[in-house]
């Protein structure tokens, strides 16, 4: 479809005999790791509908900051695993994204995301750790800064382009004029996260399940 960016992941698998979960082959180190794809889908659609709709946008957030980076800190699955602990329901979009990226900076400074399922080794990141803990604290602040200012489109949409700066302008400085199409089927306004502002778009897929 012109102007996505869709990816599939077809990976063949063993059932393990003797434990819960399957063997998934590593071609980095030719070997088979043990893990529970199943089960992390069932833990990620659990719970209320406002809290699997807050929690899916969220993982979809975290997911467009991440590929912004040349070289991304986390994969997929890490953010999406972040998320059964940083999004717990009762918040609206904006609140429970700041959350998010205040609460994984925590958990990742304190070490890598283990398995909810209990079956793979901790979940490693893909940058060195400071540096991803940096990261992780520059987008909670700045999510925290435009939460404080949200009366004021210009501050808001200053904060936000230095955590979506491939897809929000800010108003200090050039323009970019990135844009990726739609989230669920539309958009991601400002005004959707309990804030005054620009759009942010962000491509439509689910962040997990079926």
């Amino acid at each position: 479809m012109e102007g996505q960016d869709p990816t599939v992941d077809c990976v063949c698998a063993l059932t393990r005999r003797d434990a819960d979960g399957l063997w998934i082959p590593n071609l980095e180190t030719d070997t088979w790791e043990a893990s529970h794809p199943e089960k992390h889908v069932e833990l990620l659609n659990t719970g209320s509908v406002a809290l699997l709709r807050v929690r899916r946008r969220v993982v979809r957030l975290a997911k467009a900051w991440n590929k912004q980076f040349v070289k991304p800190g986390f994969s997929s699955h890490n953010l999406s695993m972040i998320a059964l602990e940083a999004v717990s329901g009762g918040e609206n979009l904006a609140d429970a994204l700041a959350g998010y990226f205040a609460h994984a900076a925590q958990q990742v400074a304190e070490g890598d995301t283990s398995d909810p399922a209990g079956v793979s080794k901790d979940i490693p990141l893909l940058i060195p750790r400071d540096d991803a803990v940096a990261r992780l604290d520059r987008a909670a602040k700045a999510l925290a800064d435009a939460l404080a200012h949200d009366d004021d489109e210009t501050a808001v949409r200053s904060a936000l382009a230095k955590v979506y700066w491939k897809y929000i302008d800010d108003p200090a400085g050039p323009p970019l004029g990135a844009t990726v199409t739609g989230l669920h089927n539309g958009r991601v306004t400002t005004s959707m996260l309990g804030l005054a502002g620009p759009v942010l778009q962000v491509r439509p897929t689910r962040a997990y399940g079926s």
